[in-house]
């Protein structure tokens, strides 16, 4: 099933069950409001004939001889149902009542809000108007009844008082109803009260057991509306007493802002994640903080004023709860939250301080007494009560929703890494696994690892990494979120899996209309090589791809991830990617130094934060500065005792850490492609150095370079040499590179085209590579390179054994087979010298002769040398070709 078919069916039952909802809560309103508590129409019965008129109560009236002076002013109330609501504020109400039976009568004024009070005449004036006739003991309401002689009439005058900020009903009934709405408000009370008890305890458990602070705030909000309702009906005293239940009246208005503010807490808590950085939840604790205040600073103030501030409270909260549901991923969530707010709403909205108290507050506390009829107004306490159990009930319903999304989100998450929260391997599989089992047989597998990742991670900490992970993961999720040509591999909209450390995959969709598989590839190599760079040390530079098409590369899903891994190594170990992005591999190396280097530093120390990271930033920076410098080595004819080269070899003194070692700064800058900058900057110094020596202090001797054996694969290389060269004046033919690492060439044909190319150009190459030189001469050919290079070890072996002087000198012999100078590195005593000299050793080098030094003490040491020779020569002179 398509996504959009998906989505429009979700849409669908959405709809329809907020319609079910919304028809339910009128339909609960309608039955507590007209079925339960409206009496017989009175007016019809003609039997009983009485008249209502009210009058806005004034300071001024104090007495009943002025009240009935002013009977004119009266306004006279319809008769529809007896039922008429009453605004906030202070009434004369005046009742007529004429008794056509032959029976006595018994009728009931009351109201259905404990606010409400009902002063009958004989207890404001002395005289006595009526006699007052209870109906019910211990009844909650706020009542007077009155009774009435057979073929008798009066006239009765009662105070009415509606001191709560909402308009509120008021009842014009006969006894007999009077009891039916009694008994009906206290059934609903009690199932109010069971209901709200079953759901504390329940929910009291799982607050125990969970620690989730929506359940904490639902709770919050049980209680409030528990504290509001039995201050409404009045039916708290059998709670908490008289007193106590006189003290919440009093001061309900504060009960009510904590209502708001657990209603907030709990949208915020139920639609946001549990995060102490969540922007939402602190604003929403602000906002619960400052309403609080609010609350017991408004208890001085006027209704209006109460009023106002709570609806400006209500605003800033539904703004807060709107931007919670924006950032709310989870749509099961929003959707349930909102399927809770019908009741709430309509509670609102059947208040008379609808709408237009939002914008006219002033309007919606003016005294009045109108004639109700089903229309919005807060009609009875019995339509709350229900709308309340209603709200409650869905609002459990959506708190167990979220616990069991939790749960769900829980076990998922164990599919999930605990750093970064990225997918695993299995989630992958088993969508390929529905893929197959679908039969959709047009999609790929694709594996990709951004350049350099995989040796980065061996410096950076923990936290880095997994940082860094989080960034690369979320740049790329906005790259494919909107691209429908990339399937999803979860329900929470999930495209990316982490198969390991380094590794990302998704799914291509090849038989899609939305985007080719080359594009897509693009994309992700243009997005990596946007981002992920600390200073001039560039992180990643494209990625290396591995893909596996269903059913061509595998059949299930195990097949498929293993050649898609397959294809990556392979593309790494080749150093090209398949398919687009072949034609984009790096020129500069990468190499895996990492674990070489935790031996020059301390282990625990260093790898716990991102010491090698800044290391190599360090180093980048200066290079750009020249702060770097080159130091000689000597390296002496055997012969003629005369210098006749010197090795170039670039040293570092870290500003913080000291004199570093050169292998240390070459490991660096191979994983972090530092090393094409490094190795053109050794070059660029040696050859200015070398114009010094030749044309200030006439030393013409030859210049020997370091350079790596994969910078030969560079594209680049030369052309960047030879510009270099060109440059300085100096000739070609004074230049040897020694080439390092021979047997870590990833390309190397690239190298041997290089290598002639140098070759061709006069430089002389240099190698310790004996293996190659084995197989020229095994097979009869002519070796790559024109200078073979005895490493130190060989030398010490040479010196300490029979055995290892006997190997030194089977390699002299091959490499003067094949017409190839060698150069002894190592050399350290007269013994030294004389051994190569006699097996044949053409130059040496070593601390016998002159450690390695700074320019200036290189020139310095060149002073005190007797016409080029470190002392008198054996055998006479010997002049190097081109001295």
């Amino acid at each position: 099933m398509s996504e959009q078919m998906v989505t429009r069916q979700a849409g669908l039952k959405f709809i329809a069950v907020f319609l079910a909802v919304t028809t339910l809560c009128y339909f609960l309103f309608y039955l507590g409001s007209n079925r339960f508590v409206f009496p017989t129409s009175i007016q019809a019965n003609n039997k009983i004939i009485s008249q209502l008129s009210f009058l806005s109560a004034e300071k001024n009236i104090s007495s009943l001889h002025t009240l009935k002076s002013t009977s004119q002013a009266f306004t006279d109330l319809t008769l529809s149902h007896g039922r008429y609501s009453l605004s906030p504020g202070n009434y004369w109400l005046r009742v007529t009542v004429k008794n056509n039976s032959n029976k006595n009568i018994s009728m009931v004024l009351f109201s259905d809000n404990a606010l409400v009070n009902i002063v009958p005449s004989n207890k404001v004036f002395k005289e006595v108007a009526s006699k007052s006739t209870p109906v019910l003991e211990k009844i909650a309401y706020p009542y007077h009844g009155i009774s009435v002689a057979p073929l008798k009439s009066q006239q009765y005058f009662m105070k009415i008082e509606n001191t709560h900020s909402l308009t509120t009903s008021l009842f014009w009934s006969s006894a007999q109803y009077f009891e039916q709405h009694v008994l009906v408000s206290q059934l609903l009370n009690g199932a109010f009260m069971m209901l709200v008890v079953l759901l504390i305890l329940y929910h009291f458990k799982i607050f125990i057991q969970l620690k989730d602070q929506a359940t904490f705030s639902y709770l919050l909000v049980l209680l409030t509306y528990s504290l509001i309702l039995s201050s409404l009906t009045g039916n708290g005293y059998f709670i908490f007493g008289l007193t106590l239940q006189h003290f919440f009246s009093q001061y309900l208005i504060i009960a009510n802002f904590c209502l708001l503010i657990s209603l907030l807490l709990f949208s915020v808590f139920y639609l946001c994640p549990n995060s102490n950085k969540n922007k939402i939840i602190r604003l929403a604790f602000g906002l619960s903080a400052l309403l609080l205040i609010t609350s017991f600073y408004t208890v001085s103030l006027d209704l209006q004023t109460q009023e106002l501030l709570l609806h400006v409270g209500l605003l800033l909260s539904g703004i807060l709860i709107l931007c919670a549901c924006w950032q709310t991923k989870n749509n099961t969530l929003v959707t349930s939250y909102i399927i809770t707010l019908p009741p709430l709403l309509l509670i609102y909205f059947y208040q008379g301080t609808g709408i237009q108290s939002w914008f006219f507050p002033s309007l919606s506390v003016q005294p009045s007494i109108e004639a109700s009829t089903l229309n919005f107004v807060w009609l009875n306490t019995n339509s709350y009560l229900c709308l309340s159990m209603l709200h409650i009930s869905l609002m459990a319903m959506a708190l167990n929703k979220k616990i069991r999304v939790n749960k769900l989100n829980k076990a998922a998450n164990l599919l999930r890494y605990a750093g970064n929260g990225m997918l695993k391997a299995s989630v992958i599989d088993s969508k390929i696994s529905q893929m197959i089992d679908s039969k959709n047989n047009h999609f790929t597998l694709i594996t990709f690892m951004p350049k350099k990742l995989d040796t980065l991670v061996n410096y950076i900490n923990d936290n880095s990494y997994q940082k860094l992970i989080k960034d690369i993961h979320q740049s790329l999720e906005k790259l494919t979120s909107n691209n429908k040509s990339i399937l999803l591999v979860s329900s929470e909209s999930d495209k990316l899996c982490l198969i390991d450390n380094c590794t990302f995959a998704l799914l291509h969709l090849t038989d899609s209309q939305q985007q080719s598989l080359s594009d897509v590839l693009s994309g992700i190599q243009k997005k990596v090589n946007q981002h992920f760079c600390i200073d001039q040390l560039v992180r990643f530079q494209g990625i290396e791809t591995g893909l596996a098409s269903y059913p061509v590369d595998g059949k299930n899903s195990a097949q498929l991830l293993k050649n898609a891994q397959h294809n990556l190594q392979s593309s790494l170990i080749s150093g090209s990617s398949s398919g687009i992005n072949s034609g984009l591999h790096s020129e500069i190396n990468m190499g895996r130094s990492a674990l070489k280097i935790s031996s020059y530093y301390d282990h625990e120390t260093h790898y716990k934060t991102d010491f090698y990271l800044q290391l190599a930033s360090d180093l980048a920076q200066a290079l750009c500065n020249d702060s770097c410098a080159i130091y000689h080595q000597p390296q002496i004819d055997l012969n003629t005792l005369r210098v006749c080269s010197s090795e170039c070899l670039l040293r570092w003194h870290h500003p913080r850490e000291g004199e570093l070692s050169p292998k240390l700064l070459i490991a660096l800058a191979e994983d972090f492609g530092l090393l094409n900058q490094l190795t053109l900057w050794v070059i660029k110094q040696s050859l200015v150095q070398q114009v010094i020596l030749r044309d200030e202090y006439d030393h013409n001797h030859m210049l020997s370079i370091n350079i790596s054996g994969n910078e030969l694969c560079s594209d680049s290389f030369f052309e960047h040499t030879l510009q270099l060269i060109e440059s300085s004046t100096i000739s070609s033919d004074k230049i040897v590179f020694e080439i390092t690492q021979w047997q870590s060439i990833n390309h190397p044909d690239k190298a041997f085209k290089t290598i002639s190319k140098l070759t061709e150009l006069g430089i002389t190459i240099s190698s310790d590579d004996i293996n190659s030189l084995y197989s020229a001469v095994l097979n009869d050919q002519q070796c790559c390179y024109q200078e073979l290079k005895l490493k130190q070890p060989w030398v010490n072996k040479a010196g300490q054994s029979q055995q290892g002087k006997l190997a030194v000198n089977t390699m002299i012999k091959m490499a003067k087979g094949s017409s190839l100078e060698v150069v002894a590195e190592g050399i350290i005593s007269q013994k030294d010298e004389d051994m190569l000299r006699e097996l044949g050793c053409d130059i040496g080098q070593g601390h016998f002769y002159g450690k390695a030094m700074n320019f200036t003490n290189y020139l310095e040491w060149l002073s005190q040398l007797t016409n080029g020779r470190i002392r008198q020569s054996l055998q006479g002179d010997f002049i190097p070709a081109g001295n």
